[in-house]
């Protein structure tokens, strides 16, 4: 017999029936101090070294599960930010649409304030185009003949004479503008009351030719159309004087001048009616 309990076969089977033994008292025991209303010096230890364990996991479980939820989210995240960037970009967009018109109105309403006084006019007009054909520069409208433009129509801004319309069709208009070389229109100088020709030099520039010899122009002072010649009307602004030199050609005198308007940057114009 003692031989048998000494093989390691022997004693592990007397270990484990009375490890066996042991647990069935311990359970033995704990049942019967719960049905005392007693707690046993083992339920105590093993809370007071389960509670720290589990509190970990229970920490590691919602760091796992707010992780997870992150990863979930990332994706729904990402595409909801591409939606709203692309919101953005379309509401700054129609801003600066709306920024434009309400510019655009404005500068309309400035220009028919400036020439409220006259009864000659024909319509507003966009400018979509400048270009050039064959030996002349021109602005090309959006209104033509169905809106009443007819040829020798005058173009003002706010700031000036453009030019007059030499060409239309039935929804568009030419307009060749003072600066280029074949325009001239007579006109005065406002101070002085000195007459001469505003010629074209093209590269949008222009000159008063045919000047008096002894002309009191001088720099700043402002040139007006004449009212001669049957197109322009008379006392419309074309520009101001910038320098005042002796004519090569006649023994007079000539100006350079500054167009009032900035021919290249005009966007609207007002068509009048010419004065025959």
């Amino acid at each position: 017999m003692i031989a048998r309990f000494a093989s390691p076969r022997s004693r592990t089977a007397v270990l484990l029936s009375l490890l066996l033994l042991a647990a069935l008292g311990l359970d033995i025991w704990q049942y019967t101090a719960q049905r005392a209303g007693r707690h046993t010096w083992f339920d105590n230890a093993v809370s007071t070294i389960s509670y720290p364990l589990a509190r970990a996991l229970l920490q590691a479980k919602s760091a796992i599960e707010h992780a997870w939820m992150c990863v979930a989210r990332g994706h729904e995240l990402v595409s909801e930010n591409e939606r709203l960037s692309l919101r953005v970009a379309t509401l700054e967009s129609h801003l600066v649409e709306l920024q434009e018109a309400r510019a655009q109105s404005e500068r309309e309403q400035s220009l028919l304030s400036a020439y409220a006084d006259s009864r000659n006019h024909v319509c507003l007009a966009h400018v979509i185009a400048v270009g050039s054909g064959g030996w002349l520069t021109y602005l090309l409208l959006d209104r033509g003949s169905a809106d009443g433009v007819r040829q020798r129509d005058v173009a003002v801004t706010r700031d000036g004479v453009v030019g007059q319309v030499y060409a239309v069709t039935a929804h568009t208009a030419r307009i060749v503008p003072l600066s280029d070389p074949t325009s001239g229109i007579s006109v005065f100088v406002q101070r002085s009351r000195e007459t001469g020709i505003l010629k074209g030099l093209g590269d949008w520039r222009c000159e008063l030719r045919y000047l008096d010899p002894d002309a009191a122009v001088q720099p700043g002072d402002q040139v007006l159309t004449a009212g001669t010649g049957g197109v322009f009307p008379k006392g419309l602004r074309v520009g101001t004087v910038i320098s005042v030199l002796a004519d090569p050609n006649t023994p007079g005198k000539m100006a350079e001048i500054e167009p009032g308007a900035e021919f290249r940057k005009v966007e609207e114009v007002l068509l009048l009616r010419p004065v025959s």
